[in-house]
């Protein structure tokens, strides 16, 4: 992450972040009918290396743990805007072709 970054996501200490398998796979009824799309990004080589490992011990998908992180990630970001975030057209994907 950049210096520059606006991002600064925070859990509370009275805030359980432990999940069980189930809660991996789940898919929110805003994103459940919504097919995957190819996504590449850099991560941190260690961030990398835990889900590498995650995978290997757990057989828990990369893509999972990844959906549901950012999953997360929106939400807290859409609470401390108070309101959720509008996607323009232009940003909207065409799950026919993938853009």
């Amino acid at each position: 992450m950049s210096k520059e970054s606006k991002l600064s996501l925070t859990v509370p200490e009275d805030e359980d972040i432990s999940y069980d398998d189930s809660q991996i796979d789940e898919q929110t009824s805003e994103y459940a009918d919504r097919k995957r799309v190819p996504f590449s990004t850099t991560l941190n080589a260690g961030l990398y290396e835990k889900l590498k490992a995650i995978h290997f011990y757990d057989d828990i998908m990369i893509s999972d743990i990844v959906n549901r992180a950012i999953h997360l990630a929106v939400e807290q970001l859409e609470e401390r805007r108070g309101e959720a975030y509008d996607v323009p057209g232009p940003l909207q994907i065409d799950e026919n072709n993938g853009s």
